[in-house]
């Protein structure tokens, strides 16, 4: 019970995070709103938006890695 409900809350949480976050790799800009001026990239994965809070760039959601769960758990990031 206390597992069923822990993966829940887990799972919760990532779709909150991958929805407050700007555009991710890979997504069309169809699906998300215009990125704050001169905040765009380019990547070999395609385009990232970020944003600009007092003069710092952030770019968020960027996945570098294999989610690390099942075998994956507790094991260094694999691509």
């Amino acid at each position: 019970m206390v597992a069923a409900i822990a993966a829940s809350v887990a799972g919760s949480v990532a779709a909150l995070a991958q929805s407050a976050s700007p555009q991710a790799v890979g997504t069309s800009s169809a699906e998300t709103p215009a990125c704050t001026e001169g905040t765009q990239v380019e990547t070999a994965e395609g385009p990232v938006c970020g944003t600009v809070s007092s003069g710092v760039r952030t770019y968020l959601g960027i996945r570098y890695a294999a989610p690390p769960v099942g075998a994956l758990r507790w094991k260094a990031p694999q691509p």
